[in-house]
């Protein structure tokens, strides 16, 4: 008896809650569906560096201290032998040598004050239907960053390149 009398007080209470979870689910969706809106049509280019690269140097304010800077140090490892592949051997925000044609956003989840945001490649029109890799997100100082980049299969970016990183460091 008491539960069905508190049960309308509880959800009631519970809304603001579900609706700020709502709101920032979307917001982080927004954020990462304008970066690959950019980034895309930027990285399927030609460039003389590699276009995450480039993507970190044209604002690194979206991308965690950590990940900038384990990025920049994979790229300035790869520089040092042109031609060999002494670090990333792919694009690491899209998960992938040879992009699709666009990424679309699926279902946004929330982890530990994080925010993980499948995408799915599309090309001739055909959605995969699994995520090629899952962008993770968090909120800091009021603005969105990107804080890793997981692979579907397992793994992910910032432990692969603190592993390269190790394997530079052992075999240099």
């Amino acid at each position: 008896m008491l539960i069905r009398k508190l049960l309308p007080t509880v959800l009631l209470l519970c809304l603001p809650l579900y609706a700020e979870l709502e709101k920032a689910q979307s917001s982080a969706a927004d954020f990462v569906q304008s970066f690959y809106s950019w980034y895309v049509p930027f990285a399927r280019a030609d460039h003389s560096r590699a276009a995450f690269e480039l993507a970190l140097k044209r604002d690194s304010s979206i991308f965690s201290v950590e990940l900038a800077k384990a990025l920049r140090a994979d790229a300035a490892a790869q520089a040092k032998v042109p031609g060999e592949i002494n670090g990333l051997d792919c694009d690491p925000f899209l998960n992938s040598q040879d992009p699709d044609e666009r990424y679309e956003l699926g279902k946004v989840t929330q982890k530990d004050g994080r925010h993980l945001c499948p995408l799915h490649g599309v090309s001739e029109g055909k959605k995969r239907p699994r995520p090629v890799v899952i962008a993770e997100v968090e909120q800091k100082s009021g603005h969105w960053i990107f804080v890793n980049f997981h692979s579907p299969e397992g793994g992910d970016v910032l432990s692969l390149l603190k592993a390269l990183s190790a394997g530079r460091r052992k075999n240099p």
